[in-house]
């Protein structure tokens, strides 16, 4: 019951996808950290998490993979028990009233699936949005000006602050999506962000819509490319290759290297 018990603990009655998702990810953690899971505890997680639909958050992200692997047999067993059982009640005319209990079930875990789909896919609120809400500031530190953000993959590379002339890295950041952000000092004063990007990179509703509100689903939907410019203060800009910013101390300028790259240059003014 340990898997089952975490999973209750954390939804705390709590059906929004975002608590959802997040019973699911500390169950996960639970379940890497054990040795000895037993069948048994797999199956009672299976009872209390079915209606919440696993399939839908366990097999888009890698990090579940060993939790799945051992739920999906369960999970499919289910299923092929419950197909073989309504025809065995068919047979037995007696057992009418059972049927009807069964059927009356069958139709309350119809209804519960769908109220849980329903707020699986209902409209990201304004807390809950990563721009409204500063979640994606967060992601760019106090040390750094900005963050170039990877809207389809939820990535960031950051611009550091600070003095540029003692500063030689080189920071190569991969998302899963294809695309390629290589950041470096030029000189004292200028620091550039090379993009590499695949021919079709633009935003993705379907990715975007489940951690951002209506509102900036549509702003950024209109973007030419999946990235955004953030600064520390969690101002957005759609990247362009016309991207032409002043913004004390720094100016923030574009131009394109080629049909799948663009560069950005941040040059300080003071």
């Amino acid at each position: 019951m340990r898997l089952a018990s975490k999973f209750l603990t954390t939804l705390e009655g709590n059906f929004d996808s975002s608590q959802v998702e997040k019973a699911f990810f500390e169950t996960n953690q639970l379940f890497l950290s054990q040795c000895d899971v037993s069948d048994e505890d797999i199956s009672d997680l299976l009872d209390v998490c079915k209606e919440f639909l696993p399939l839908s958050y366990l097999t888009e992200d890698k990090q579940y993979e060993q939790l799945w692997a051992r739920l999906e047999p369960a999970y499919y067993q289910h299923i092929k028990e419950w197909e073989q059982f309504t025809p065995a009640i068919a047979r037995h005319p007696k057992k009418r009233k059972l049927k009807r209990r069964c059927i009356a079930s069958l139709v309350s875990i119809l209804f519960i699936i769908s109220f849980v789909l329903l707020i699986i896919h209902r409209p990201v609120s304004k807390s809950e949005c990563w721009i409204c809400s500063g979640k994606l500031q967060s992601y760019i530190s106090y040390e750094s000006a900005f963050g170039v953000i990877n809207l389809n993959s939820r990535s960031v590379s950051t611009i550091p602050n600070g003095n540029w002339e003692e500063d030689h890295s080189v920071t190569i950041n991969s998302s899963e999506n294809g695309t390629i952000i290589i950041t470096s000092p030029i000189t004292s004063k200028s620091y550039r962000a090379d993009i590499y990007m695949q021919a079709d990179s633009q935003p993705d509703e379907s990715l975007i819509s489940k951690y951002l509100c209506t509102d900036c689903v549509k702003i950024c939907s209109e973007n030419k490319y999946d990235l955004l410019l953030m600064d520390a203060s969690g101002t957005p800009f759609p990247i362009s290759d016309s991207l032409d910013l002043a913004l004390p101390p720094y100016t923030v300028t574009a131009s394109s290297k080629s049909t799948e790259g663009i560069s950005i240059t941040f040059e300080k003014t003071k």
